[in-house]
């Protein structure tokens, strides 16, 4: 199994092969200690190509793999260089939590 399909079914919970709004704030939630929802339902609509309301396995990896779709190049770049505010190329946690507190998510 590779590392996508192992990812996939780790946030697919309930097994159905179809990922919930509920199901990826939950895995998100698990691994970076918080999310914000608005953000969440925003992603999950431009993932959600047929407009069913779930993100299937051809949703999931079409997004993963084609990053374009979330964030060009460039401001993926500026988005990371925010957060890693020491400059080291690394983001830690502090930095993370820090950068969510300002956005408003704690």
């Amino acid at each position: 199994m590779n590392k996508l399909t192992e990812i996939f079914k780790s946030i697919d919970v309930n097994n159905d092969g179809k990922l919930s709004i509920e199901e990826i704030s939950k895995y998100i939630k698990k691994v970076m200690g918080s999310c914000n929802s608005d953000e969440i339902n925003e992603i999950c609509d431009k993932i959600d190509m047929n407009k069913s309301g779930y993100i299937d396995y051809s949703e999931f990896l079409s997004a993963t793999i084609n990053k374009k779709k979330l964030l060009r190049k460039k401001e993926l770049k500026q988005a990371f260089q925010h957060i890693d505010r020491d400059g080291s190329g690394d983001i830690s946690k502090r930095e993370l939590r820090k950068a969510f507190q300002t956005k408003g998510t704690k």
